[in-house]
């Protein structure tokens, strides 16, 4: 089974800490979460923007106009997507382990107000965390966990 694609060199990031992924590169993160091939993939990202599942936005990351939400419309305007929308979609649909959504689903859980055992759990189960029953896939130890809210927390 394939691994998730960790993120990407071409992400970029507007003002405001918003963080955008190319198209093909999200397209490739659908492909390889889901098992699929890349131009499936294309064709469901691009299903995504036009549904309103997933932000567009243009080379500027500026949104793309909300009226253009039929793929015909959209034809080859999608520079980037929104990565946050993009890896909560994969989140509750992906089969293999999401360490690109593992950070934001732990900034989502911050401040922890559960015992550090129930918290890695949590985070494991929204990020389909684990290799098998009891135990967690690559990137989601306990330690790795625990290092990333502390990084959350310096920033």
């Amino acid at each position: 089974m394939p691994e998730a694609v960790p993120i990407s060199r071409s992400m970029k990031t507007n003002g405001k800490g918003k963080q955008a992924l190319g198209f093909d590169e999200a397209a490739t993160e659908i492909a390889e979460a889901l098992a699929i091939p890349h131009q499936a993939a294309g064709m469901l990202l691009y299903g995504l923007a036009a549904t309103g599942h997933v932000r567009t936005l243009d080379d500027e990351l500026d949104p793309l106009d909300e009226d253009k939400r039929t793929i015909s419309e959209l034809g080859g305007s999608i520079a980037y997507v929104s990565a946050e929308d993009i890896r909560r979609w994969l989140g509750d649909w992906a089969v293999v382990s999401q360490p690109s959504h593992r950070e934001t689903v732990i900034a989502a859980m911050l401040p922890r107000t559960v015992p550090w055992k129930q918290f890695c759990n949590d985070v494991r189960n929204a990020c389909r965390g684990w290799k098998a029953k009891g135990k967690p896939a690559l990137g989601f130890g306990d330690k790795q966990i625990q290092r990333i809210v502390k990084n959350l927390r310096q920033r």
